[in-house]
């Protein structure tokens, strides 16, 4: 990511103290507090989007571009340096076309790539691409409660409060970016440099999955409680 932002909080009330004994439930209830927070913020990941082709395609007379041989098609060596390994590439992006949608789930717009000329890889820069960012504060309550007036050995009540993901910030994972094998004259095909439509690139550029807490990235809000004695 090209930047990120964490912190830390941590604020504590100690116990108080009253002169007068009929004040000793405002130490008990305002004293021994402590409250504790850490969140981050950070732009989003980049998004190696990719396009799937042939190293192989045919180009008839009229120099329309297919996938499988026919009379009148001559067979064009699609990819220089292609080969079984290399089974995705780069595709062209459209000059002065926007690349994010940002359409609820749907991110990416599939109309600002293009599949690149026969024989040549797509000019899409590497990182240029970026995924939604990615918030998250978590919160902790913790409150004390003397119950006896030993200080120091004395029997103790615990409660704790932890919210995760406070503000129930939704951080989804890189959205699908492998743009399908589309070459053709037929519905939802296309020739090189025309645009993907959205019915073309099927999936593309959806978001579908949020990151899971096990990721240290935040589920939805989550509360937990608990108490805990101490004699």
């Amino acid at each position: 990511m090209r930047h990120k932002f964490s912190f830390t909080l941590l604020f504590q009330v100690p116990p108080l103290s009253f002169a007068r004994t009929n004040h000793r439930w405002l130490n008990r209830l305002l004293g021994d507090w402590s409250l504790g927070s850490t969140g981050f913020y950070q732009t989003g990941l980049p998004i190696d989007v990719r396009l799937v082709r042939p190293d192989v395609v045919y180009v008839d007379q009229a120099g329309k571009v297919f996938l499988k041989p026919a009379s009148g098609r001559q067979a064009v060596l699609n990819v220089p340096g292609g080969g079984s390994s290399v089974v995705a590439f780069r595709p062209n992006l459209i000059p002065g076309a926007n690349p994010y949608l940002k359409n609820d789930r749907n991110f990416l717009n599939p109309e600002a790539f293009s599949i690149p000329a026969v024989g040549q890889l797509g000019d899409l820069s590497r990182g240029a691409i970026r995924a939604p960012r990615i918030r998250l504060v978590d919160l902790s309550v913790q409150k004390i409660f003397k119950l006896d007036n030993n200080d120091e050995e004395g029997k103790t009540l615990t409660f704790n409060m932890d919210i995760t993901n406070l503000f129930n910030f939704t951080n989804f994972k890189l959205p699908s970016a492998k743009l399908p094998n589309a070459l053709g004259t037929e519905a939802n095909e296309l020739q090189p440099s025309q645009a993907f439509s959205p019915d073309a690139a099927k999936n593309f550029g959806i978001l579908k999955t949020t990151f899971k807490r096990k990721t240290d990235l935040g589920s939805s809000r989550q509360i937990q409680f608990g108490l805990s004695l101490k004699f």
